[in-house]
């Protein structure tokens, strides 16, 4: 997933100190925090070290001034990912110094720079409010991503808003033809996202959105979500969480999770409502620090009364 060198991870990023806000302790932007990932962008791609990739002391150097960054951030979130680039670069140098390989050592950095890109990414969200024909309501949010590596930060927002903007273009067109009943209004769409808790070097964004018809009870409850790789900002795929090898163990804990939330609500035993999903049935998840989190649209795994249903089981291998 990531490049395996200091050199091939450098390229990825042309201008080094790039704005990068950050979510700080409190889960909303923190100008201290976007200050400490602008001075960890600079330390990581310094030309020095790119230019030196083969030299203990200038991983000894970056070892020691992530060090600093590490112990002067109020931001536990922070403080972990910069301390990991201190555990990686020294375990370089160290590798260098002994003459021996530096490839496992070197891809443990790459996986560490990635989790500093995660901390120091957030997505920032506006609300789109738009007249459409035959709709009383129609809101909806945009998302922008925001952190290093800029260009990996450009693509996560295309892909976000790929997505928003393919379920307003689905909800304009369903509404084309008469309103139900003959009702003057078609009635509301309402959209939000969400960027969730997430494993170390992903970004992750869920979409809710329904459709709510004049004198209905209730709108059409529908998930969508998105796993981004924080160093290319491309949609990470549910196979790099569970391998073929892996989904016969993992399909029996989302059975499970989904039997005992129906027996809760009374539908234990029920045919028609029976636990029995397969991987093509596991469309919305996202890999949380707490385990898989999973969304399953209304009427997919439950009476419709129960709307979204949302289960959490182990991840079946590590991020």
């Amino acid at each position: 997933m990531f490049p395996s060198a200091v050199v091939g991870i450098a390229s990825l990023l042309t201008v080094a100190g790039a704005a990068a806000p950050a979510l700080g302790a409190s889960g909303a932007y923190d100008a201290a925090a976007g200050q400490a990932c602008r001075l960890a962008d600079n330390a990581i791609y310094t030309p020095g070290l790119s230019a030196t990739a083969g030299s203990a002391p200038a991983w000894t150097t970056l070892a020691s001034t992530m060090q600093v960054l590490a112990s002067g951030t109020d931001d536990p979130r922070l403080a972990t990912a910069f301390g990991g680039i201190v555990t990686t670069a020294t375990g370089v140098a160290t590798a260098i110094q002994a003459g021996s390989g530096t490839s496992a050592a070197r891809a443990a950095y790459d996986t560490s720079v990635a989790t500093v890109w995660g901390a120091c990414t957030q997505l920032t969200i506006t609300k789109q409010k738009v007249a459409v024909k035959k709709f009383t309501k129609f809101t909806y949010e945009m998302g922008a991503v925001v952190g290093p590596p800029p260009l990996a930060a450009k693509a996560g927002s295309l892909a976000v808003n790929g997505m928003v903007l393919q379920t307003v273009s689905a909800a304009k067109k369903a509404n084309r033809g008469s309103c139900l009943g003959g009702a003057k209004s078609c009635g509301y769409f309402v959209q939000t996202l969400t960027q969730d808790p997430c494993v170390d070097g992903l970004v992750c964004v869920r979409q809710q959105w329904g459709l709510l018809a004049v004198g209905a009870n209730s709108s059409e409850g529908v998930v969508d979500t998105m796993a981004i790789d924080a160093s290319t900002g491309t949609a990470a795929k549910l196979s790099q969480f569970v391998p073929a090898s892996a989904q016969k163990a993992f399909l029996a804990s989302v059975n499970a999770a989904l039997g005992k939330q129906l027996k809760k609500e009374g539908l234990g035993g029920d045919p028609v409502w029976k636990a029995k999903l397969t991987m093509k049935d596991i469309t919305a998840w996202l890999p949380e620090p707490d385990g898989m989190h999973l969304w399953f649209d209304k009427y997919a795994v439950a009476p419709g009364y129960l709307g979204v249903v949302s289960v959490v089981v182990p991840l079946p291998v590590a991020s």
